[in-house]
């Protein structure tokens, strides 16, 4: 099932974020997901945004086109902005990228990372 945006739900478990991946449906409920998430190959960007029922806080993305050796950059980090955390995707080729989110807890004095979700630009 092809998407762009993914709203996930975490929890902290031993010191990281345990992340279940959800779609909004017309309804307003949720359809659970699993990885790799898929967007449409003329999508330019995969957004991930806060599940209503998450325990901790999205703040930020890194990620990097899989299985390429990249060293990390301004344009493998997305920090949170208007709610969503955007993963720049190419609309001219088909890629498999990492995606390590991370979040806070509510008052913001812990971080977590998510193990690394994989998202693919294609609608198999």
């Amino acid at each position: 099932m092809t998407s762009e945006q993914y709203y996930v739900k975490a929890i902290s478990v031993g010191g990281f974020a345990q992340c279940s991946y959800f779609i909004l449906n017309e309804d307003g409920s949720y359809t659970q997901v699993k990885s790799p998430l898929q967007v449409s190959p003329t999508s330019t960007a995969c957004n991930f945004l806060q599940h209503p029922d998450s325990v901790l806080l999205l703040q930020a993305a890194v990620f990097k086109t899989l299985p390429v050796s990249t060293n990390f950059a301004s344009y493998n980090y997305a920090p949170i902005s208007n709610g969503s955390v955007a993963v720049s995707m190419p609309d001219n080729r088909t890629v498999t990228k990492g995606v390590v989110l991370t979040f806070s807890n509510p008052d913001g004095t812990q971080l977590f990372s998510s193990s690394d979700p994989e998202v693919k630009n294609d609608d198999t």
